[in-house]
């Protein structure tokens, strides 16, 4: 099978995630921050995250990573997919439940 379904996939989950968290932000603007309490840990954390998010664009949209790629099973695949439509799910929850706190 093609890896387009699963590329459209990940990409769909990135913009979902953006839809999720957006009125979120918007709220979180509205507050006024007395004090950040984020430490050097959790900042790092970030970057992390970040450049993991460029590294599969990078692997999506541009040939730079074809060296390293392989082709899982497809029922692999399609797990993959199901795990990130049941962690859109948990993260809407997560936000939901925490509303502007």
């Amino acid at each position: 099978m093609s890896d387009l379904p699963f590329k459209a996939a990940f990409i769909l989950g990135l913009v979902a995630q953006i839809v999720i968290r957006a009125p979120i932000d918007r709220l979180r603007r509205q507050n006024k921050i007395v004090s950040t309490q984020t430490d050097r840990q959790e900042q790092v954390l970030l970057i992390l995250l970040s450049l993991g998010g460029l590294v599969s664009l990078v692997y999506i949209f541009t040939p730079w990573l074809n060296f390293a790629n392989y082709m899982l099973p497809d029922w692999l695949r399609w797990v993959g997919v199901v795990i990130l439509i049941a962690s859109l799910f948990l993260f809407w929850q997560a936000h939901h439940d925490l509303g502007r706190a």
